[in-house]
């Protein structure tokens, strides 16, 4: 029972077939892709104009230049209906129609309407997304946690964001609070509670808390002197 179920899963969530083998798209010399495994044995033939790979069990496949869904056994679960598609994440996958990105669920109903202008996968229950030249994050039911307003907006680095605003660069919490001021040039995500940033033409690093250090190695020192304070 304990095998069937592995490889239960295994067919659920990654491109394995039957047969326990992770498979991968291939392209065959009239130019249609289809599925095979590493061995070179044809699992699923060649018969999409585009191929790519599976995740969370499905795979974006592009028939007649319009995008959808198949199962790790050749199966089209999801119409290709889509402008473009994304892979699935938590349950999710963006699609595009009608020059707009929503989600998909994988019954393939549109459970956030195409309504931004980009969209990147769910990441600990949040996206991030693109509306009118700003960029924020949304939830699984479509509601934001950081409005839109960001002329740029990185992923999460020990639990701050990097950010841009008013062409200067900050850092905000994940409730889209900004907690480290956009007052710097440039900046790097943040490292072992360091974050390399540069203002008023100088290199330095600041902690969590904005705190300047001209050197690493300083900022290093004050970091472990208040990890041991604790």
């Amino acid at each position: 029972m304990k095998n069937t179920f592995i490889a239960l899963f295994l067919v659920l969530f990654f491109g394995i077939d039957a047969m326990g083998q992770e498979i991968y798209p291939y392209r065959n010399s009239e130019g249609k892709f289809g599925y095979k495994e590493k061995s070179g044995k044809i699992v699923i033939p060649a018969q999409y104009d585009r191929a790519f790979n599976f995740s969370d069990g499905l795979a974006v496949v592009v028939i007649d230049g319009m995008a959808g869904y198949i199962d790790s056994q050749g199966a089209l679960v999801i119409a290709a209906g889509f402008d473009m598609a994304g892979s699935f994440s938590q349950g999710l996958a963006g699609v595009k129609m009608g020059g707009k990105w929503g989600f998909i669920n994988k019954s393939g109903e549109l459970v956030i309407p195409c309504r931004y202008d980009k969209v990147w996968a769910f990441s600990g229950g949040q996206a991030k997304v693109k509306v009118a030249g700003k960029y924020g994050t949304i939830d699984m039911t479509g509601h934001y946690v950081i409005p839109a307003r960001f002329e740029a907006l990185w992923f999460f680095s020990e639990n701050l964001g990097r950010i841009k605003l008013s062409g200067k660069y900050g850092f905000i919490d994940k409730n889209g609070e900004i907690v480290i001021p956009c007052q710097y040039d440039e900046a790097w995500a943040f490292v072992d509670g360091l974050a390399r940033v540069k203002m008023n033409g100088r290199w330095g690093y600041i902690d969590t808390t904005g705190k300047w250090f001209d050197s690493k190695k300083n900022g290093t020192d004050w970091v472990n002197q208040q990890d041991n304070m604790y």
